[in-house]
């Protein structure tokens, strides 16, 4: 090994940059997949807190209505299954959400 690095003579300095380059690479697409994958966690929290206050705008129309008729027993008993599930929904988004946080925090 060692008669093979002492013939290369000249060639050392171009092999010893090809391999700093090689990792230099490899460090460079480390930092950019973690990067992207920020930005991905970054647009599910926002897709969710859009999810969120599209849910609250619907739960707000559910009672604007629920109040501003008198509706048939069966479907008073509708909307509350359906606020039941959004608020459900917004709980698991909320969790999500903090879950996702706690990530982003030990990634950066």
């Amino acid at each position: 090994m060692k008669k093979m690095w002492e013939g290369l003579n000249g060639n050392r300095a171009l092999i010893i940059s090809v391999i700093t380059i090689i990792i230099s690479l490899f460090v460079a697409s480390i930092a950019l997949a973690n990067h992207i994958s920020s930005i991905v966690k970054e647009a599910q929290l926002k897709k969710e807190q859009i999810i969120i206050m599209a849910s609250d705008m619907i739960a707000d129309q559910i009672d604007i209505h629920r109040y501003s008729y008198s509706p048939h027993p069966y479907y008073d008993s509708k909307i509350q299954e359906l606020i039941s599930i959004i608020n459900k929904n917004q709980e698991d988004i909320k969790k999500n959400q903090q879950e996702i946080i706690a990530l982003i925090k030990e990634g950066r």
